[in-house]
């Protein structure tokens, strides 16, 4: 017959003896945890080290700065509206735009702003 450990905890509690003491009784083996190490480099100094214990000295992350109405993304720029008014393809577009004279440009860049 085959005894769960939750039907263990609840004979220990009720006939009041040690759970690791009854574990090994039946041979349950004791799950213990390993002692993990940390993943990152240190550096190995003598004021690094209290009591024989490795101290691992950590960077304060900087504060990210908060978002405002000024660092909010921009609209679309004159060539922008101007390429995907006229359909071209990303390839001809800068021939394009060039090509536009002074004016056309500008006229472009006021529907940007508007």
């Amino acid at each position: 017959m085959s005894i769960t450990i939750r039907q263990l905890e609840t004979l220990a509690r009720h006939f009041h003896f040690d759970m690791d003491e009854a574990r090994s009784v039946i041979g349950i083996q004791l799950k213990t945890k390993r002692a993990t190490t940390p993943k990152t480099k240190t550096t190995k100094k003598d004021s690094d080290y209290i009591s024989g214990h490795v101290t691992i000295k950590e960077k304060p992350t900087p504060a990210k700065p908060k978002k405002t109405a000024s660092t909010s993304p921009r609209g679309p720029t004159g060539y922008n509206l101007f390429v995907r008014e006229q359909g071209i393809s990303f390839k001809n577009a800068g021939q394009a735009w060039k090509a536009l004279t002074d004016t056309e440009r500008q006229r472009w860049n006021q529907k940007a702003k508007a």
